[in-house]
């Protein structure tokens, strides 16, 4: 198999199976003396649970995500024409489309893993990773085409105002996976550089890689003459530098995940308390009319009960004995 088709079925492995395969087709290839494939595939790292449920979409269905990826284009023209309809319409359509595609994934991740094997659930981070990354596409050409290489190494996210197809491509990405306006030879990526992820290449390889890094030729001319240990000691070492970007990079995009959803929920909870707060402010107002409104009728209540009281003390007066007994007579 060539590269393509390696690094295809390594991203079709549950992540946990990953680096285990990736090491030991790395060893099959150096003994049959295959070093160059084997540096490029020792570089391939593994993708996050959202990132692989993408792949095996890509791998599956990939006529469906091609059609989300669609919508991206039409709704940068209907924004364009100012046409409201047809942006809830296809608004409404990529959300069904989005939907349909994370149950698909669901059953295709569960689908994947052996009896007995670690369990991989969708859990709702990785849902939401998912839905970000299926969203993104359609929003962002250089995403779609790192999609639609079918070896996406982690969630994608967009953060803008609707979808950005690229300039003289009326869909952004074609049905291939690669630019309209063509692929690039001399990356070894999917569309050329233009778009890349964060630490890596357009084809899910790490920006600086031993492939061609955006020199172009082959990788190994750099080392031609200094031996095979040479170039694999070299292809040792820049994959662990490489990991240690990639390791620190996506603790600190966690991080920034968990303080924006932080700040969310603190603003969510300020709202809440300050609604809470004017209806006590409501409640104790209200409390002290009705306190007033109490103390007047307990004041009013004692001064009649102490009217009744004397009335009564005193006995009924003559006059109202003498008019009563006139009014009987007549």
């Amino acid at each position: 198999m060539d590269y393509e088709q390696e690094a295809a079925a390594l991203y079709a492995l549950p992540p946990v199976q990953f680096t285990t395969a990736r090491d030991v087709r790395v060893a099959e290839l150096k003994g049959e003396k295959r070093a160059a494939l084997a540096g490029r595939l020792k570089l391939l790292r593994r993708p996050t649970v959202a990132a692989w449920c993408v792949n095996l979409l890509v791998g599956e269905h990939r006529d469906e995500v091609q059609a989300l990826v669609d919508l991206g284009a039409q709704l940068a023209d209907a924004q364009r024409r100012g046409d409201a309809g047809a942006i809830r319409s296809l608004s409404a359509e990529k959300r069904r489309r989005v939907a349909t595609l994370v149950g698909v994934a669901a059953r295709l991740a569960a689908q994947s893993v052996p009896p007995r094997a670690e369990v991989i659930g969708l859990e709702p981070a990785v849902v939401a990773d998912l839905e970000a990354t299926l969203n993104a596409a359609v929003a962002d050409a250089a995403v779609a085409r790192r999609v639609l290489s079918g070896r996406l190494v982690r969630g994608e996210s967009y953060v803008g105002f609707g979808p950005l197809p690229e300039a003289g491509s009326s869909a952004g990405v074609s049905s291939t996976g690669a630019s309209s306006t063509g692929r690039s030879s001399s990356t070894g990526g999917v569309g050329g550089r233009r778009a890349v992820p964060r630490g890596s290449g357009g084809d899910g390889e790490p920006r600086g890689g031993v492939h061609g890094g955006g020199r172009g030729g082959d990788p190994r001319g750099a080392y031609e003459g200094r031996g095979e240990a040479e170039w694999a000691g070299a292809v040792e070492a820049h994959a662990v530098a490489e990991q240690a970007v990639v390791v620190a990079r996506s603790e600190r995009d966690g991080a920034r995940r968990r303080r924006d959803v932080a700040r969310h929920a603190r603003e969510e909870a300020a709202a809440v308390l300050a609604e809470a707060e004017q209806r006590l402010a409501d409640a104790q107002r209200a409390l002290a009319g009705s306190e007033r409104t109490l103390q007047r009728a307990d004041q009013h209540r004692a001064e009649t009960a102490a009217r009744l009281d004397a009335i009564t003390a005193e006995g009924e007066p003559s006059d109202r004995r003498t008019s009563r007994s006139a009014a009987r007579s007549t």
